[in-house]
């Protein structure tokens, strides 16, 4: 019996095996990168001229730089900008953002727009909306006809490099269809960076994890725990007993890393 066990645990928890598909600067152009920035409350605050950290910007630019062929966008609620934030936010990108960049409003997205988690009147937890606004944006592009990427990635700001080069994400996206980043220490879970297609990680997507994510964010709750629990019934579904190694791989920073200020925008009360 106990051979038999160590036999399973053998089987099940030896590093997966990928079949290694090189990734080339032409398949840069099969991915869309997605940015979400949702302020907590309308207007900025401290005396500062713009309630969006353009630091943060600054990192989707480098990105956007690093890889040409891609396309990158950054969401925005515009209904929650002052005058003076929307403002210096179409300045900076209009200065400072590479061609590949857009900008486009979440309330664009009817599934956002329609749903009460973003009431201005009564506005949720401020992760619970990220969390979920993030996968509303990523079916949103996988539903767009006139999207012609063949994977979208969802990023947080604090990813220093979103690696669209690495030929292990594009080994699993093209197993999988889907791909979940991991803290660059500790390989640590996280729903910063997220991978989907348009056929097996759409239907993740829209049928297991958004069902969860939506109830969660109506709750208050973030989408973590959503993420998690999706991800652990897919992979008992799959026949083995962890994802970790499978779908995952390091891409950002640690829980609680703060991105560096920026003097020329604190210095100038502009963050």
């Amino acid at each position: 019996m106990f051979k038999t066990l160590a036999e399973k645990f053998k089987k099940h928890c030896l590093p997966i095996t990928l079949p290694h598909i090189a990734v080339s600067e032409d398949d840069y152009a099969r991915y869309h990168v997605n940015y979400v920035w949702i302020n907590e409350d309308a207007g900025a605050k401290d005396g500062v001229s713009c309630a969006v950290p353009l630091r943060y910007m600054d990192i989707a630019y480098e990105n956007a730089i690093k890889y040409p062929q891609a396309q990158f966008t950054i969401w925005l609620d515009h209904a929650l900008f002052d005058p003076m934030t929307h403002f210096m936010m179409m300045s900076h990108g209009y200065l400072n953002a590479p061609s590949n960049v857009e900008f486009k409003n979440l309330r664009d997205i009817k599934a956002y727009a329609q749903c009460d988690v973003y009431d201005i009147e009564k506005p949720k937890n401020i992760w619970a909306r990220v969390d979920l606004a993030r996968l509303l944006v990523l079916q949103h592009q996988l539903s767009d006809e006139n999207n012609k990427a063949d994977y979208q990635i969802y990023s947080d700001f604090d990813v220093p490099d979103v690696r669209l080069d690495c030929d292990r994400m594009f080994s699993i996206m093209h197993k999988h269809g889907l791909f979940v980043g991991e803290t660059l220490k500790y390989n640590i879970l996280e729903n910063g960076y997220l991978g989907f297609d348009k056929d097996q990680g759409r239907d993740f997507l829209e049928s297991r994890l958004l069902p969860r994510a939506i109830n969660s964010a109506k709750a208050g709750l973030d989408g973590y725990k959503p993420l998690y629990k999706t991800l652990h019934s897919w992979m008992v579904d799959q026949g083995f007993w962890y994802f970790r190694g499978r779908v995952c791989a390091p891409r950002q920073e640690v829980m609680g890393y703060k991105v560096p200020d920026n003097p020329v925008y604190t210095d100038n009360k502009i963050n």
